[in-house]
């Protein structure tokens, strides 16, 4: 193990790498060690454990578990779950840390780890990561005879969905179309909706099984909706709705089987949870469009704007009190689940908002898209530093803010520009109150940004 594989799998909010050639069990087992220490420093801790549906996971999750109890700490092992599904127990169980093997919505070469302490708080390059990579390091071997901690296999499903239940509430029975993907989603899914016979499925991938994979884990990538959508259109379903591998992300299909924009959906869910909670904050994350804050303000809210990753995020929703938060990439954060983000309850929701009104989803959405965005643009950049530092100086007439990146704010368009934690790329989103106004500003933005990289 070398500091440079070490520097390479810690990200900004996890730990990813190839199968064998980066990960393997060796790592894991001082993954879970160095884990151990930093959250539980000279005492016994007791650890919550899943993974999910890629083959090499249960594996890797032994090998973790030993590294705990190889140090004396005690291991609660769940097997296949959602991360949503380690984060909740976790907290509600009250865990000193919590696990979850998983590379989320990457490819199948790809594995890794997401890693939370106390309350399903996780860990990131600002806190907790830099520190595992360091114990990783250190000379401190594994005395493979000596196994200290225990482990303890349990069963949560059954639990976790009869919370999740509480939340559904259709107003008339609904059929939606649901993709799994062949990842953790899947049982999550068939339990919570047995014997629920408002809700009809039309469902696929949902064997939790990383071998069978019919499109990819990222429901965002090239090609990933196309089924879901002619499944919606075809069976004339309500909405549909696919899952990313660990299932903390949920992207939506209208009934015309065209994908609605998660500022709708985050903008739609907020406006309910305000119903239910008046004068609540609900956050979004500083890559969304307007329509988020007026719908907030409009419904009686505070709206807040927050960094982008769920490391920050949940920092936001505890330091704000927040109800609700949404990020632009999927994922949609409840208070009620300890601030965590959960893409079947977002599902939940849905089904509640659809069933309790009178028109379609694509016209109850419609309000909330009235500004034209670009999506995000990558863009290849030698220092992504410099090119901020230019792109502040040629557009000084605008309102600008550092919280991530730049964002520079004017009143008919807007745009932010951060640079990736993990690659030489600049991302860039921008919006505008017209579409030509957004094709203008948004080829002037790149022109300016070539200029200088």
């Amino acid at each position: 193990m070398t500091l440079q594989t070490i520097r390479k799998v810690f990200g900004a909010y996890d730990v990813r790498g190839v199968v064998g050639r980066e990960i393997d069990e060796t790592f894991a087992a001082r993954l879970g060690q160095a884990y151990g220490a930093f959250v539980c420093p000279g005492r016994k801790g007791l650890f919550l454990l899943g993974h999910d549906a890629r083959p090499v996971s249960p594996e890797l999750a032994d090998a973790f578990a030993c590294g705990l109890t190889r140090s004396g700490h005690d291991v609660a092992c769940i097997g296949l779950a959602s991360t949503p599904l380690v984060n909740w127990y976790g907290a509600r169980s009250e865990y000193d840390g919590s696990a979850t093997v998983t590379a989320s919505h990457l490819s199948a070469e790809y594995t890794g780890f997401k890693l939370s302490g106390r309350e399903a708080v996780p860990l990131s390059s600002e806190y907790g990561l830099q520190e595992i990579a360091t114990n990783m390091l250190r000379p401190d071997p594994i005395d493979k005879e000596l196994i200290q901690g225990s482990v303890q296999r349990l069963n949560v499903l059954d639990q976790y969905v009869d919370h999740l239940r509480q939340f559904l509430k259709p107003a008339r029975p609904l059929k939606i179309a649901v993709d799994a993907g062949n990842g953790a989603a899947g049982p999550e899914l068939k339990a919570l909706f047995a014997g629920v016979f408002e809700i009809e499925l039309v469902s696929f991938g949902m064997v939790a099984d990383g071998d069978q994979l019919a499109r990819p884990s990222n429901p965002l990538d090239k090609g990933a909706l196309n089924r879901l959508s002619e499944a919606v259109v075809a069976q004339q379903c309500a909405f549909g709705v696919a899952f990313d591998g660990d299932a903390d992300r949920a992207i939506f299909v209208d009934e015309k089987g065209l994908m609605v924009p998660t500022d709708g959906i985050i903008a739609l869910i907020a406006a309910r949870l305000l119903e239910q909670t008046p004068g609540g904050t609900v956050l979004y994350d500083l890559r969304c469009n307007r329509s988020i804050p007026e719908a907030v303000y409009a419904s009686g809210g505070k709206p807040a704007r927050t960094r982008v990753g769920h490391t920050f995020i949940r920092a936001d929703m505890l330091k704000h009190q927040a109800i609700f938060a949404g990020e632009l990439s999927g994922h949609y954060y409840y208070a009620d689940l300890y601030g965590s983000d959960n893409a079947v309850r977002t599902a939940i929701e849905l089904i509640n908002l659809v069933t309790a009104e009178q028109q379609s989803l694509s016209g109850m959405i419609s309000q909330y898209l009235r500004y034209p965005t670009s999506g995000e643009i990558n863009l290849k950049v030698t220092d992504a530093k410099h090119v901020l530092k230019q792109l502040e100086e040629a557009f000084l007439e605008g309102d600008r803010d550092h919280l991530d990146g730049l964002s520079v704010d004017y009143k008919d368009w807007w745009f932010n520009a951060r640079p990736s934690a993990t690659e030489q790329v600049l991302r860039i989103t921008a919006g505008a109150t017209e579409p030509d106004l957004l094709e203008r500003q948004v080829k002037r933005l790149l022109a300016v940004i070539q200029s200088f990289n």
